[in-house]
């Protein structure tokens, strides 16, 4: 997980040498205060529907990427589990330890800013913009090369079939609608939720694009790297689904 340092206090901002020679506990110290520095307020731990308390999540405030118009956050969730005495039924008054931590990334496009190239500014100046638009929708993605590609892909699909240039190899759509008319829906960042690979022959790439909950796009992209172009679409298919909870 990559955090910014913009959101460091300033009494905080130690140089490189400074850092350097800090002594063990106080490095320690300082690298915790730091931590702690990017985190946004928790708020209350709620256990919804379940008897006992299962975790709970902090999150940093979003900070800018290298691609402008890219802002990403970080979650850190800490999990608990009951640690009953005597063998005790396990209640809401059960004492709990904290046992493991889950870290993911979610990344906020802004399509008028957004350019999927990587530009030199400083981070403080460039975190601004995200913070300014801190509510805006999230979607997942490992990095923010893969978020990037993703959404490239999505909009270079969108390209070729509004063209009529590319059929897609696979449909599952809803009766009455056509596959097309799905990927034209989800173009926009707000419909995304997750971006993630998938597997590919050598030479090649391939992107599977989560949005709304309930459609899947599979994407083929000729290029093993680079930028994604319309051109280098080779295929792509789509399928709609239902999550039951």
């Amino acid at each position: 997980m990559v955090v910014s340092s913009a959101a460091v206090a300033q009494d905080d901002e130690l140089s490189t040498a400074e850092r350097e020679a800090l002594s063990a506990k106080a490095a320690d110290r300082q690298a915790r205060r730091d931590i702690e520095s990017l985190l946004k307020p928790s708020g209350k731990f709620e256990r919804g529907m379940f008897i006992v308390l299962r975790g709970t999540t902090l999150e940093t405030l979003p900070y800018a990427t290298s691609y402008p118009g890219l802002c990403q956050r970080d979650e850190l969730g800490v999990d608990y589990a009951p640690d009953p005495a005597n063998g005790r039924p396990v209640d809401a008054n059960t004492p709990l330890r904290p046992y493991r931590l889950r870290l993911s990334t979610s990344f906020s496009l802004d399509r008028r800013r957004f350019r999927p190239m990587r530009m030199e500014q400083t981070q403080r100046d460039r975190d601004a913009g995200c913070i300014a638009n801190e509510q805006g929708e999230t979607f997942f993605a490992p990095d923010e090369d893969a978020a990037v590609a993703g959404y490239t892909a999505l909009q270079s699909l969108a390209a070729r079939l509004r063209a009529g240039s590319l059929t897609l190899s696979a449909c599952d759509a809803e009766k009455g609608t056509s596959c097309t008319q799905v990927v034209l829906g989800v173009v926009s960042p707000g419909h995304l939720g997750q971006i993630q690979a998938c597997p590919a022959v050598p030479g090649t790439r391939c992107l599977r694009i989560d949005a709304d909950n309930s459609v899947g796009i599979t994407i083929m992209i000729a290029t093993p790297e680079g930028a994604v172009t319309p051109e280098s679409i080779s295929s792509a298919k789509v399928e709609t689904y239902i999550i039951i909870t």
